[in-house]
């Protein structure tokens, strides 16, 4: 044999196994080649067992196993063996799948989220990898050009490709069909009275219980809707706004973005309008009811309907006992305003005694006692008023003291009052003006004795309840003018 020309190992290189990260992949054909030539006979054998028909210098390996060959040299007997396993890697499976996205401005262009079919096109296999989409099939096996821009990628309607690969870099191509939406949900106006105390137009809006129930009204079933500030947010499905959203500006547009499962199914304006409900002369009140008698609580005419706390229906209700009172109402637009009566009981008083200080001057006061639930006003004359109970700086005099209530609800009893004093000076000269020294209305005084001296301690006079006063006579006579003094006992 000629030096050289024969070697008895056959070398096909690295074993092909899932254990050295090299397996082949599914649906590839491994081809193993000797490299010797035709001076040879081949037999090829897969886990010892000889292939029926394999008798070439190569052999194509489709499935797993443990692959020898066997090489003889012509006559001469000599052979020369290689070996390798072969292992495959599990298919990769993929899904076809269409992304369908809402047109904003019905220009036939709107911008695909392509990341969206990541999950879909792999069937959510978390060993698979999506190794990027293209435009054509052949960027795709190629893994040339891919597109950049996944999140916002502005398209029409077409078909893209997205290239799935596992762990050993197998791949396999599955198409995305970008569709634009052809479904329409028609403009909504949504509206809400203002729940505040303050009528501003500001309140909130719950979505999924005041709109989300008119965005649907007549489509499929099982949609989702979701809202945003502008068509971009929500063709980019970011920024969306909270469940219950309280408006910035009213009206106030806002959009909704209608989802089919993954797919956009609508994006529409929503107008958000919040209707104000702030009637006058609307404020609690506070009315009073007299003692056995009733009163009639009322409120405008112009209301759509009413509500009264006890029942009443009307714009207004008889009331015939004291308490706390409700009327609920409404406009047309169906907002609610609810008005609080407190009614009081009120009552003529009682005038039960009065308190006299006499004998004083100028410090003459009289001070009422009385009962009754009621806002009161007193008088001593029937004619003049005051809120207080207190007369000061009071005349000598018979009084006729009343109460009446500011309400409405009558006169007190009356007290006779006797406010009792003695002159300062008088002047007996007979001009008939302050002849008589007296203490008027004395005889409404317990029994008293009044003894008038003059300043030398002379006694004068003796009076009592029944006396008609002093003239200054003493004896017939008069006493010189000067000052005087009494006792009174």
């Amino acid at each position: 044999i000629e030096a050289g020309s024969f070697t008895s190992k056959i070398d096909f290189g690295q074993d092909r196994t899932i254990a050295a990260n090299n397996p082949v992949c599914f649906g590839e054909t491994i081809l193993l080649d000797t490299k010797l030539d035709a001076t040879y006979t081949y037999k090829w054998y897969k886990d010892s067992i000889e292939i029926v028909g394999a008798t070439s210098s190569t052999y194509g390996v489709t499935s797993g196993g443990i692959y020898t060959v066997e090489a003889t040299l012509g006559v001469t007997g000599c052979s020369s063996f290689g070996k390798i396993t072969v292992e495959f890697a599990p298919q990769v499976t993929v899904t076809n799948t269409t992304l369908i996205q809402c047109d904003d401005n019905s220009d036939g262009v709107t911008i695909f989220n392509l990341t969206k079919a990541d999950n879909l096109v792999k069937n959510s296999n978390p060993d698979l990898t999506n190794a990027g989409y293209y435009e054509t099939l052949a960027n795709a096996i190629a893994k040339t050009s891919p597109i950049a821009n996944l999140q916002n990628y502005s398209s029409a309607n077409k078909i893209i490709f997205a290239r799935v690969e596992n762990k050993y870099g197998c791949y396999q191509t599955a198409q995305v069909t970008l569709q634009i939406s052809n479904a329409t949900i028609s403009d909504k106006t949504v509206e809400t009275c203002d729940g505040d105390t303050t009528q501003d137009g500001f309140y909130q809006f719950d979505f999924a219980a005041q709109v989300t129930p008119e965005v649907i009204a007549g489509q499929p079933a099982g949609l989702i809707v979701n809202y945003f500030l502008n068509t971009d947010d929500a063709l980019k499905e970011i920024n969306a706004l909270p469940a219950v959203f309280k408006n910035t500006s009213n009206p106030q547009i806002i959009y909704a973005r209608v989802v089919n499962g993954g797919n956009c199914y609508d994006i529409t304006p929503i107008t958000l309008v919040v209707n104000t409900f702030d009637p006058p002369n609307f404020e609690d009140e506070s009315a009073t009811l007299c003692k056995d008698d009733n009163i009639t609580l009322s409120v405008a005419n112009n209301f759509v309907s009413y509500l009264w706390s006890n029942g009443s229906t009307i714009n207004s209700t008889l009331i015939t006992s004291p308490g706390n009172y409700t009327v609920k109402v409404t406009d047309n637009k169906g907002c609610e305003k609810t008005k609080k009566f407190t009614v009081i009981l009120s009552e003529p008083a009682t005038l039960i005694k009065a308190q006299i200080k006499d004998f004083s001057g100028n410090d003459n006061s009289v001070l009422l006692e009385y009962s009754g639930s009621g806002d009161y006003e007193f008088s001593l004359d029937g004619t003049n008023f005051q809120d207080e109970p207190l007369f000061t700086n009071i005349p000598s005099g018979v009084y006729t003291a009343i109460a009446r209530d500011k309400n409405g609800c009558g006169l007190s009893n009356s007290l006779t009052i006797y406010v009792l004093d003695y002159p300062r000076f008088f002047t007996p000269n007979g001009d008939g003006i302050n002849d008589l020294w007296e203490i008027k209305n004395s005889n409404q005084l317990p029994e008293f004795k009044i003894t008038i001296f003059d300043r030398y301690g002379k006694l004068l006079k003796q009076l009592n309840k029944n006396s008609t006063g002093w003239t200054r006579k003493y004896n017939n006579g008069r006493p010189p003018a000067h000052r005087y003094s009494y006792v009174e006992f």
